[in-house]
């Protein structure tokens, strides 16, 4: 015993150089996208779309494509045995000073590392418009202990320790996001609602709960647009106040925070089952980088149970269910008066502002996949509920779709579906649909505000003889209210309102694309050398405004569409509103140089934004707002659009630069 004490001891005081093999490696890796360019030229097979990988399968697939080593450069050589080499669990290496002992009183290896790094990254947005012109910075240390227990079984804990500002611009704080579905709530003298169901013979009190609800918008202008993915979580301590009542929403200020990811993960059946538990980042059901309409890399991760089962080559299953956490972005907690959110008790002393009674809701996912030759195809199914034990959204093989009819029409359910076909070695075409609610299909899909839906279609091309060169351009469409759900006040178990919206702690677990928006997007990539990466990226990104005088429904995830005649409520993309038209064009680059004592690396972007508004004559706008008023939109498809510059909608255009620095273990 004081043998194996005196072993830790030496263990947790020094910094080893390898990493795990069972526990998964970050999504955000570099790596997943040699991947994926060597699935394109043809030169390993399919794996699952539920990604992260664990190391040990990367390096399986790694070893499977250095076998076509006739067709790989000499930068993607390297490229690949270098991140091999880095992993290696080679018996001769552990016995080198990593920390690796075995544990002979079970008969069973284990290994562990205890490791470090740090991360340092700058921002500034500089616009002809003062307003925008922001700047930010995110400054972390991470420090984590990692390991395996025996052939299957990993672990990883992860502390994530923040410092960070992050100023945003409020654009205005009058955004109309719905009437309470409920317009009356009945009350007795004890304060407890009234149905009816359970008559206590006390007096009686209606109350009508038919105010409006607002939001405010704000915008991040000192990152690209819809590029940068901050670390934040929970609540944080501003620096000029550090105390617990100092707790707020937003990195507005300099601020201090702390972040933790942990992941427990098993193999088994030679790898042909993979189960993990943990709060790690995922991204499930993506066509290409960042693509995912279902579950992005940019969403916050959340401790969860998945599950992914290969049951033959062709044919895999996933699965997974977590809790999702309350958010933490100002605009959910400012606005234009004090019912945002409605009070299904009118004695509650529920704040709904401040209190996380108002997000309380879990999530579950799962997904068939099937790759025949050439053709990837996959299919299906997500909820976001109200946190209970609902048995039928925790068990892996239920369709949730047709599930939640036995239960009650509560919960927040869509399906999926993506095809993709590869021609080896030129490049792939795909098609991605995600239904969050499609309610009658001889309604016209893109006028039919009810028709809630987003679809990506896209291609990708290998750049023959360049180092993993690519060429990629898809167009995605995020249709209004689609990833949004009305707050609920009568699902079981609770007795106030819920949001059910398809976000955790505050951001989009789907696309990075806010309801009712488009964006085509153009990106080239190119491995210059073993330790240098470039890319180009061109985005067109239209959105709803979500403010102002033209402000359009159904823009925003706290969006709730209105029960009073939503059958004939209509959308004109483009058409009936303001909306956001945003070019940006930028430049990226990375060095890379894991040779050296500290291994380090330093990233960057150069960019240029321009931003304007397109309105319609004001005569014929009309807001969703009143069409329960019997107001019903004048606009169609042919209504034209102009220009915009005023106060309230600007012209603005300017460089936004960031770089960045990582040290250690990144």
């Amino acid at each position: 015993m004081k043998k194996f004490l005196a072993l830790l001891v030496l263990f947790l005081c020094s910094v080893s150089v390898f990493s795990q093999s069972n526990v998964t490696v970050a999504v955000t890796d570099s790596i997943y996208d040699v991947i994926d360019n060597a699935q394109i030229r043809g030169l390993c097979g399919p794996v699952s779309g539920a990604k992260p990988y664990t190391e040990k399968k990367i390096l399986s697939l790694l070893e499977e494509i250095l076998q076509n080593e006739k067709k790989l450069t000499d930068v993607e050589i390297s490229v690949i045995n270098e991140y091999i080499d880095r992993n290696s669990k080679a018996e001769e290496e552990k016995k080198l000073g990593t920390n690796f002992f075995k544990n002979e009183d079970f008969g069973t290896p284990v290994n562990m590392e205890f490791y470090y790094g740090a991360n340092m990254e700058l921002g500034a947005g500089i616009y002809n418009k003062s307003k925008y012109s922001k700047a930010g910075f995110d400054m972390t240390a991470t420090v984590g202990l990692a390991g395996d227990i025996g052939k299957g079984l990993g672990f990883n804990i992860k502390g994530l320790f923040d410092l960070a500002m992050n100023p945003l611009t409020l654009d205005g704080d009058d955004y109309y996001i719905g009437k309470n579905w409920f317009d009356y709530i009945v009350t007795d003298d004890t304060g407890d609602n009234d149905t009816g169901d359970n008559d206590t013979g006390a007096a009686k009190t209606i109350k009508a709960r038919t105010e409006d609800k607002y939001i405010s918008s704000y915008s991040n202008n000192a990152w690209l647009p819809y590029t940068h993915i901050y670390s934040t979580s929970g609540k944080f301590g501003w620096i000029n106040k550090l105390i617990p009542s100092s707790l707020g929403e937003w990195t507005q200020d300099v601020t201090f925070y702390a972040n933790f990811y942990t992941e427990i993960r098993a193999n088994f059946l030679n790898d042909k089952i993979n189960l993990g538990f943990g709060r790690i980042q995922r991204e499930w059901a993506a066509m290409d980088k960042n693509s995912s309409l279902v579950l992005n890399r940019t969403a916050v991760p959340f401790y969860g149970i998945d599950m992914t089962v290969d049951l033959f080559p062709w044919l895999s299953y996933s699965s997974i269910t977590g809790s999702l956490e309350n958010p933490n972005r100002p605009d959910i907690f400012t606005g234009k008066g004090d019912n945002h959110y409605p009070q299904s008790n009118t004695n509650s002393n529920v704040d709904y502002e401040n209190d996380a009674y108002y997000w309380q809701n879990a999530f579950s996912a799962s997904m068939v996949e099937i790759n025949v030759k050439r053709l990837h195809l996959d299919f299906g199914t997500t909820v976001v509920f109200p946190k209970r034990f609902e048995l039928g959204y925790l068990f892996p093989l239920s369709i949730y779709a047709e599930y939640q009819n036995h239960t009650g029409d509560f919960d927040n359910v869509a399906m999926f579906g993506d095809i993709k076909y590869t021609q080896p070695g030129i490049g792939s075409i795909w098609f991605s649909l995600f239904s969050d609610e499609i309610n009658d299909f001889k309604t016209k899909p893109f006028s039919g505000t009810r028709e809630m839906f987003a679809f990506q279609t896209g291609v990708k091309v290998v750049i023959p003889n360049v180092s993993f060169g690519t060429v990629s351009m898809r167009y995605t469409k995020i249709e209004p209210y689609c990833y949004t759900h009305h707050a609920i006040n009568y699902t079981p178990y609770y007795n106030h309102y819920i949001c059910e919206n398809y976000t955790n702690n505050g951001i989009g677990l789907g696309s990075y694309l806010p309801p009712n928006t488009d964006e085509i997007l153009l990106q080239v990539n190119i491995q210059q050398t073993p330790k240098i990466e470039t890319s180009f990226v061109y985005q067109l990104t239209r959105h709803g405004a979500e403010y102002g005088t033209q402000q359009v429904s159904g823009s925003s995830y706290y969006s709730e569409l209105d029960n009073k005649d939503r059958d004939n409520f209509k959308k004109y993309f483009l058409h009936d509103g303001a909306y956001n038209w945003i070019h940006a064009i930028s430049f990226n680059g990375a060095y890379t140089n894991r040779q050296t004592k500290v291994p380090f690396r330093i990233y960057g972007s150069a960019g240029f934004v321009i931003s304007y508004f397109t309105g319609i004559d004001q005569s014929l706008y009309v807001n969703d707002k009143y069409v329960s008023e019997g107001n019903m939109k004048k606009v169609d498809f042919n209504t034209p659009y102009s220009i915009l510059d005023t106060d309230e909608y600007p012209f603005r255009l300017g460089p936004v630069l960031s770089i960045g620095v990582e040290i250690g273990k990144f």
